[in-house]
């Protein structure tokens, strides 16, 4: 009865975590040049205007409009 309780808490705490949304943001470098890009983030499940912070502390995959790709 413990594992199927484990297993069942297990997939809700994972799927309210899974919420993925692409919002659209710019990143400001040290050198000042400011890039417009779309990040994929997580975000609440009850309200999606709220951001977990903890998917911007991820590496981001960025391609400019010449096709080169860079990570942040």
């Amino acid at each position: 009865m413990k594992k199927i309780l484990s297993g069942i808490l297990l997939f809700l705490i994972s799927f309210c975590f899974s919420q993925k949304k692409v919002i659209d943001a710019q990143i400001i470098t040290q050198a000042n040049d400011t890039l417009d890009v779309k990040i994929r983030v997580t975000v609440n499940m009850i309200d999606p205007t709220l951001i977990y912070g903890s998917s911007l502390n991820e590496k981001i995959n960025i391609v400019d409009e010449s096709g080169k790709k860079s990570k942040m």
